[in-house]
């Protein structure tokens, strides 16, 4: 670290406060007064938070938060510790936040929020809890931050400022990428299903069989080896099944637990979300002693793949919102006889096979394509760390004029993806 520069615990820069929640009471809400919380800070991370999805009044903030003045650095010290951005405006918080006022003649807002960036890891580190981690406002003082003149406090924020904009640029770029590969594949799955010359048939047709599992008392923790599990209803949720989803089922229970998961089966939830219900996934592969729960079906069809890729396109999640019922879209349920009256193409079984085989090989190369580009978007995440961690300690000089760090990633990037 250079000369210049010395770390210090942030109460010598900075002033910490914690934050509140009003009560409930309508008359401490939907004020003039912008209240934050860690979605919030989560939407700008590393910018500067100007507007708050909630707010509150002068009461609420007098009975239950606290107020950071505009150009207070707020971070997210619970669910996540790490979120930090430059509060635009006077600003309440809730307690899952923690405002740093910086001191006067010590501190400015933008180079303490890269400081307090490059020593997220140390904090993140310093999280108690079980439900979920968090710092308290003596561990966020306690953060070793690194400090230097005013002047040179201000070159390396303006510096950072035009260099983290650039990778930030990039990380949206890499983003807009990945969707349009997602929007490719839903594509792909579409046009085989419209492309097939097959009379529209209800599921009834191709279902051999339906069950489901029981209730049973299940902790959220796997079972031990060669215990029995109950799948969780989440495992579902993905592109695929997620066999790590099982949950240990209390031994008084054991005796209830029924419909054991066996392969090439298509599992469907049948309660949840609108956008969840009807859900499915394949089991492919032998799974003992993992038991269905009783919000899933297991469903015998005679290409599960198949009926699978069917899933995935917009005529089954149209048909399912015309199906599914419940005065809440928190909690549709789809019968056994809505399912089975879905209509879907059904050509001859062996070209049902040549299907799924084909959109099999497409999320193959599609998920590969994305991987590469996560990878790329994981080595912007840790230049930029680097990078800030290097300016604040003045180990780079900003005041050089050399070449764009930002710009020799993007180079780096195009060799790498």
């Amino acid at each position: 670290m250079s000369s210049e520069f010395s770390i210090v615990p942030l109460r010598r820069i900075a002033r910490v406060k914690n934050g509140g929640t009003p009560g409930p009471d309508e008359s401490n809400w939907e004020g003039d007064v912008p209240w934050a919380t860690p979605v919030d800070l989560g939407r700008v991370h590393g910018g500067c938070l100007q507007t708050t999805e909630r707010s509150i009044t002068a009461m609420g903030l007098q009975s239950g938060s606290t107020l950071a003045p505009a150009g207070s650095v707020l971070i997210s010290s619970r669910a996540p510790i790490g979120y930090a951005a430059i509060a635009g405006m006077d600003t309440a918080f809730n307690q899952g936040c923690k405002a740093l006022i910086p001191l006067p003649g010590v501190s400015r807002p933008r180079f303490l929020k890269y400081a307090v960036e490059s020593q997220m890891s140390t904090l993140q580190a310093a999280g108690r809890g079980s439900t979920f981690t968090e710092v308290s406002a003596s561990d966020v003082a306690s953060l070793p931050i690194p400090v230097t003149s005013l002047d040179k406090q201000d070159w390396i924020a303006d510096y950072l400022d035009r260099e983290t904009a650039e990778i930030d640029a990039m990380a949206v770029e890499l983003d807009q990428a990945m969707d349009l590969i997602d929007e490719r594949f839903h594509a792909e799955v579409e046009q085989s299903f419209q492309s097939l010359d097959a009379p529209r048939m209800p599921l009834r047709s191709q279902i051999q069989s339906m069950t489901t599992g029981t209730s049973v008392t299940a902790a959220k923790f796997a079972p031990a080896a060669g215990e029995p599990g109950v799948l969780a209803t989440s495992a579902v949720f993905g592109d695929e099944l997620n066999e790590t989803a099982v949950k240990s089922v209390d031994p008084h229970e054991y005796v209830r637990l029924t419909c054991p998961l066996r392969i090439n089966t298509l599992l469907v939830s049948r309660m949840n979300t609108m956008n969840l219900v009807g859900k499915a996934v394949t089991v492919g592969r032998h799974l003992p002693d993992v038991y269905l729960p009783d919000r899933l079906w297991a469903v015998e069809v005679d290409v599960p793949r198949y009926i699978y890729w069917w899933t995935r396109s917009q005529s089954y999640r149209e048909q399912i919102r015309g199906l599914a019922v419940g005065a809440s879209d928190s909690m549709k349920t789809l019968s056994q006889q809505a399912f089975r009256s879905i209509t879907l193409p059904v050509p001859p079984v062996t070209q049902q096979i040549a299907v799924a085989a084909q959109l099999d090989e497409a999320a193959e190369r599609f998920s590969a394509l994305k991987a590469e580009l996560q990878e790329a978007k994981g080595l912007l995440e840790e230049r930029r760390a680097v990078l800030i961690s290097a300016a604040v300690t003045g180990q780079i000089d900003v005041s050089a004029q050399g070449s764009s760090a930002a710009g020799q990633l993007r180079d780096d990037l195009e060799v790498h993806v």
